[in-house]
């Protein structure tokens, strides 16, 4: 159980959040192939060491770790895959988000599968058709997400 923090200690968390930009990594930093690791997107790597030189935090986080369909060995698994391609293609970051604590404070979210609200629900409606799309292509071509 967690101690009720004061809100100087929940401001000083909040600080050291915003300092924090969760980078998505299927389909962000490499090329959706799911479940193989897909090849590095041209200037991801340098998009995280621009991040860093901003004295900012890129923390790696993937559906790879979702416990909605991963167990806790897959997503040990994918945890030491995306590390192991991480170093593999000199990608720096900060840390992989585990997946255990659910949406975390951060700065932004870059991810391919988002849709930002700027006001207008008509905009955020296409790009989810749009993501929609490109998702029931991706399958159509792989078979059933998740077969090898």
């Amino acid at each position: 159980m967690m101690t009720r923090l004061t809100r100087q200690q929940k401001m000083q968390r909040y600080r050291e959040c915003s300092e924090i930009v969760l980078v998505d990594f299927d389909g962000t930093l490499c090329e959706f192939a799911y479940p193989a690791m897909g090849d590095p997107i041209p200037g991801a790597r340098m998009f995280l060491k621009m991040l860093i030189a901003r004295g900012l935090k890129p923390v790696i986080w993937s559906s790879r770790m979702s416990s909605d369909v991963n167990t806790v060995e897959e997503r040990a698994a994918s945890l030491s895959r995306i590390a192991e391609w991480m170093h593999l293609h000199r990608m720096p970051y900060d840390s992989i988000d585990t997946g255990n604590s659910g949406k975390r404070h951060c700065l932004a979210y870059v991810d391919d599968r988002g849709a930002q609200f700027t006001g207008s629900y008509e905009k955020v409606m296409r790009r989810i058709d749009y993501i929609l799309n490109h998702h029931n292509a991706q399958v159509a071509l792989k078979g059933s997400v998740g077969d090898d």
